[in-house]
């Protein structure tokens, strides 16, 4: 009877020691994580790529694309950043644009994404590589 109720205060102190370090590392991984929340900064990079599937691009979509991006210089004053890139032998290209802080070229991203993202010959990405 006696080893019954040393085994069980044993185990009942054991239990009570193990929940303690339990909660303690939880609150210090929530700590953590709220930490690199706040820190984490986010840069905004977007790629509108051309491709084929053995007919070449889409070259209204692709002349459209350009004329929105000179429509969007001449009416906000500025001009965006970009590069373009050949890759393909049936004229693929990519237009990708770096991180710029201006509340208009997020406006261009979603006006972008909601006139081109339902052709199957664009792909639009954000925070791609992008690599010369």
């Amino acid at each position: 009877m006696k080893n019954i109720l040393l085994f069980i205060f044993i185990f009942s102190l054991l239990s009570v020691n193990a929940q303690k370090r339990y909660h303690k590392n939880k609150s210090k991984t929530t700590k953590q994580s709220i930490v690199k929340k706040d820190t984490l900064v986010v840069s905004l990079s977007f790629t509108v790529s051309f491709i084929s599937k053995g007919s070449g691009i889409d070259k209204v979509a692709f002349n459209a694309f350009k004329k929105s991006i000179e429509t969007h210089d001449s009416l906000n004053g500025c001009k965006l950043k970009y590069q373009i890139k050949n890759w393909g032998r049936e004229g693929e290209k990519d237009f990708y644009f770096p991180s710029q802080s201006t509340k208009k070229y997020n406006e261009f991203i979603k006006e972008t994404e909601k006139i081109f993202g339902k052709n199957n010959r664009i792909r639009i990405k954000r925070n791609k590589q992008f690599s010369d």
